[in-house]
């Protein structure tokens, strides 16, 4: 039964539909988030630094933003500021290796919704997506 409320679990993720951004500089984790957020039904776009996401982000509507704290040209904090103060309402969930409790108040102070520690996890990755994308 056990494998059986799993299954279902997966089966329910799969139906997820949105579109999410995905800033971060590293091209293999860039890779894993795509693959698993892809698998749960999302589109996703890839920027490789803050400059980059914010761009995108002024062009296109996104249903979803993950954004790496540290990345080269702009930080996840700095690019997160800048989509606030331009009234971007989408929700936008920080990743990051850093997972200390000022971490976590300098992503809230500049806009985060929430918060997400590296290495990604794939139930926390998918449970923190399902919270913010819509079923079709």
């Amino acid at each position: 039964m056990a494998s059986k409320n799993i299954l279902n679990a997966q089966e329910a993720a799969t139906r997820l539909s949105g579109e999410i951004l995905v800033a971060e500089d590293v091209v293999m984790n860039q890779m894993l988030i795509q693959r698993f957020l892809e698998k749960l039904g999302a589109k996703v776009t890839l920027a490789d630094n803050g400059v980059v996401a914010v761009n995108l982000a002024q062009q296109h509507h996104y249903d979803l933003v993950y954004m790496d704290m540290q990345m080269p040209l702009m930080s996840g904090v700095d690019a997160v500021r800048q989509l606030r103060e331009m009234n971007y309402t989408a929700p936008i969930v920080m990743l990051t290796a850093n997972a200390t409790l000022e971490d976590r108040n300098i992503c809230r102070e500049a806009g985060c919704n929430d918060f997400l520690t590296k290495p990604i996890n794939r139930e926390q990755l998918t449970r923190i997506t399902e919270q913010y994308l819509k079923t079709p």
